[in-house]
């Protein structure tokens, strides 16, 4: 195993994109490892090559994390014994690779000052990108499960006699059982174990959604970035070691290595992994529609993934977000870059969700949506844009209202704001919103594969606008859920229907809800009050309609033929 990773990090130094990280950077502090102990160290000037952990936490024991009352202490040592399996696994790796620094999250921030918390996880993607090798512990759910884990036996051997029953409870569901006959005329049993899971590696989403079952690490949002932004990984997987560098992915069985072993569906599928190495570490420029493409896929790709605390919902991708923005990206606000526009107004996701309890981002971001009981949020994107019919906006002018006490900033360069709105000035709809509850639920994916989407959530109300008439309603798909709790509105209530985009046809709208009142601000934008000095109506978005069709297209074209006015939106 040691000899394996060895030879993968040698040849990894010649790799021209891997060997772009800044080796002279440390973070502010790193476990040096000793002897027989190690030692939490100030590490700001150190400039030694360091290796880093990535892992799930569980239930940490308090001699795991870094405190303002222990600090000292693990200042002056710390037996390995005091430590969580995974840790101890770690520590042993770097002593075999000659790694004499590591550097753990919960020992390395102090995890009860929020001022060193913020100030760290802001370096979060550095401290990663600029180790020198990410240790994964991706199969193991908590510290206590370790790196080093038994294997599965034997892919392939013979039993004459032993019922296939007892196979499965002795060696797991995921053997394979072919009866066939020896020289002898007995019948043998070949027990024969599944090929190794590589397609939650590479390129097929759809099944690397379950990967959690396998290798929880891979379905955590913090863990994402850990792997995107890094030079090198080696994942300690359920089947086999992995390898991932900037330019290139292998494994113990070579699968990974070759191209042509891919599987047919995979091998034209680009990996926005390594697409994200490229792009970063390139040199010469990139095309910004590229750039915006492979931001959204990101942002898609990360929304599948769990957060303990919904509050690091941005935090754990702004490194990503600021290497993207460093290539000329402009505005960032809210996990979204302006620049982009209207592309990144284009979200849905696939079930009504919440509002965060406290204000994350303005309702016109997909960070603004969270699902219940931290279930990832599944945002997509669709633009629905063809090389013949490019995306256009419909506004005749758009600017950015900043909305907190942040610095002024020049509009026209790279900088980050969170608390912040757009003045619009476009063709308004107002309309009513029509909630009917559905008398057989239908399943938000689609119907496709519930085991393989994790159980598809089933949405039980549905959501139109209508004008005058009830009866002739167009669906919209809600960001919220409107029909319950503190954003419920009633059939009949006043939305507004803002003309976005248009490529061959005007097909994306954003349904708005109109702010009257402090209240109205505090639910449905989570701001604690309508912001003053604003020169025109307030409004959150609370839903889209995206290619509608060309028989609802008709409908939503005659109301604006008929009720249109061209009005002055300041979107919250």
């Amino acid at each position: 195993m040691f000899d394996i990773v060895r030879k993968w990090i040698e040849d990894c130094q010649s790799h021209e994109y891997c060997s772009a990280s800044k080796t002279e950077y440390s973070p502010t502090r790193l476990i040096e490892i000793r002897d027989d102990h190690v030692c939490l160290i100030e590490a700001r000037d150190l400039g030694q090559p360091y290796a880093a952990l990535s892992h799930c936490w569980g239930n940490l024991t308090m001699s795991a994390k870094a405190t303002r009352d222990n600090i000292d202490a693990l200042k002056s040592g710390i037996s390995l014994g005091e430590l969580p399996r995974t840790f101890q696994d770690a520590i042993y790796l770097c002593r075999q690779l000659k790694i004499q620094n590591i550097w753990i999250d919960s020992l390395c921030i102090i995890q009860d000052d929020e001022d060193n918390w913020n100030s760290e996880a802001a370096q979060m993607a550095d401290i990663y990108e600029n180790a020198k090798l990410v240790i994964s512990a991706t199969s193991a759910k908590d510290g206590s499960e370790g790196l080093f884990t038994p294997r599965k036996p034997a892919p392939i051997f013979t039993s004459a006699d032993t019922p296939e029953r007892s196979l499965v409870r002795e060696h797991g569901p995921e053997y394979k059982f072919i009866t066939d006959r020896d020289e002898g005329d007995q019948q043998v049993t070949y027990v024969v174990r599944d090929m190794a899971r590589h397609a939650q590696w590479d390129r097929m989403w759809i099944i690397a959604r379950t990967a959690g079952d396998c290798n929880p690490l891979l379905s955590r949002a913090w863990a994402y970035q850990e792997r995107l932004v890094a030079t090198r990984v080696v994942h300690f997987a359920d089947h086999e070691l992995i390898w991932e560098c900037a330019q290139m992915q292998r494994c113990e069985c070579m699968h990974l290595d070759r191209t042509d072993g891919l599987p047919m569906l995979e091998r034209n599928v680009v990996d926005h992994r390594l697409s994200f190495q490229e792009a970063t570490r390139a040199r010469g420029s990139p095309e910004t529609s590229k750039l915006f493409q492979l931001w959204t896929t990101i942002v898609e790709r990360y929304n599948e993934r769990a957060l303990t605390f919904e509050k690091d919902r941005l935090p754990a991708l702004s490194g990503t977000a600021s290497r993207l923005q460093k290539l000329g990206l402009g505005v960032y606000i809210g996990g979204t870059f302006l620049n982009d526009f209207p592309r990144c107004l284009l979200w849905h996701v696939p079930e009504p969700g919440v509002r965060p309890d406290t204000y994350t981002a303005p309702t016109w971001s997909w960070a603004s949506v969270v699902m219940e009981n931290h279930q990832p949020s599944r945002v997509s994107f669709n633009a629905g844009e063809t090389e013949s019919h490019p995306l256009q906006h419909c506004f005749e002018r758009i600017t950015v209202l900043q909305l907190s006490d942040e610095p002024k900033a020049d509009p026209s360069e790279a900088y980050t704001m969170q608390a912040a709105g757009l003045r619009l000035i476009g063709l308004v709809l107002p309309a009513q919103i029509k909630i009917e509850k559905l008398s057989k639920p239908t399943m938000t994916e689609g119907g496709m594969m519930p085991s393989i989407l994790h159980d598809a959530p089933f949405r039980d109300y549905s959501y139109a606008i209508f004008k005058d008439d009830p009866a002739k309603t167009v669906s919209f798909s809600a960001d919220v859920a409107l029909h319950q709790g503190d954003l419920e509105m009633e059939t009949g209530s006043e939305v507004f229907l803002v003309m976005v985009a248009q490529n061959e046809y005007p097909n994306h709208f954003l349904v708005l809800k109109k702010l009257d009142s402090d209240e109205d601000c505090a639910r449905f934008v989570r701001f604690p009050h309508r912001p003053q000095g604003l020169d025109s109506d307030a409004y959150a978005r609370i839903g889209i309609i995206s290619s509608p069709g060309r028989e609802k297209l008709s409908i939503l074209m005659t109301w604006f033929s008929e009720n249109w006015k061209m009005g002055v939106v300041s979107l919250l």
